[in-house]
């Protein structure tokens, strides 16, 4: 039996999903390619930054209001500042 903590009163029926911390291996390479690593490394950030950045255009339509105007969401973007 899973034994949880209620978010709230009340009954509610719903999936149940059970957190499990992988057992992860990491193991030094030797010889490896640092220039290349970084590039992957630099892209994989670039692709980030472009997804936070589709999130928080959706977000900002989300938080329109019926006014036209914008609710008072503001966003810093700290990974290129």
């Amino acid at each position: 039996m899973l034994k949880g903590i209620a978010a709230s009163a009340g009954v509610s029926v719903a999936k149940a999903y059970k957190l499990e911390t992988p057992n992860v291996v990491i193991t030094k390479q030797e010889g490896c390619d640092a220039a290349a690593e970084i590039k992957k490394f630099d892209a994989a950030l670039e692709k980030t930054v472009k997804d936070i950045e589709g999130v928080k255009e959706r977000a900002a339509i989300r938080c329109t209001l019926n006014d036209g105007s914008r609710s008072r969401i503001s966003w810093t973007n700290s990974l290129t500042n």
